[in-house]
């Protein structure tokens, strides 16, 4: 097997027993798992697991419904705050950029933030420019 298809079989091995409770996790990490490349095989492999092993794969049935309610922009919204925007903001470019932005992706995931200016907002009164730019 190539190192990609290793890669692949390990990453759904791994991964087969979180859908399980996908709709019980919080929604930010149901949009997160659902967007990653090969989702789509790991709900067959589900699939194929619970009807191997009990014969229900009603769950995945469930998660499947709920995925196609999602509209698209949900699945992959525009982002509220780029790095570009927090270079514009006066922070400094470096490896908090990635923990804000993420942060900043997680609440609009789970609706607490719905545009740019209340993201920017966010973003100053939790990140304290002076620590970032240091």
């Amino acid at each position: 097997l190539s190192n990609d298809d290793v890669q692949r079989i390990t990453w759904l091995v791994k991964n087969h027993m979180r859908l399980r409770n996908f709709l019980n996790m919080r929604k930010h990490r149901r949009i997160r798992l659902a967007r990653l490349e090969g989702f789509d095989e790991l709900l067959a492999l589900c699939r194929m697991d619970a009807l191997a092993s009990h014969g229900d794969s009603s769950f995945i049935d469930d998660i499947e419904e709920y995925l196609t309610e999602l509209e698209k922009e949900t699945l992959r919204p525009k982002p509220l705050v780029t790095g570009k925007d927090l270079i514009e903001m006066g922070y400094t470019p470096g490896p908090e950029f990635k923990r804000i932005l993420e942060t900043i992706e997680t609440l609009q995931l789970e609706g607490q933030l719905i545009d740019t200016a209340t993201a920017k907002a966010y973003t100053v009164n939790h990140f304290s420019l002076n620590e970032l730019s240091k």
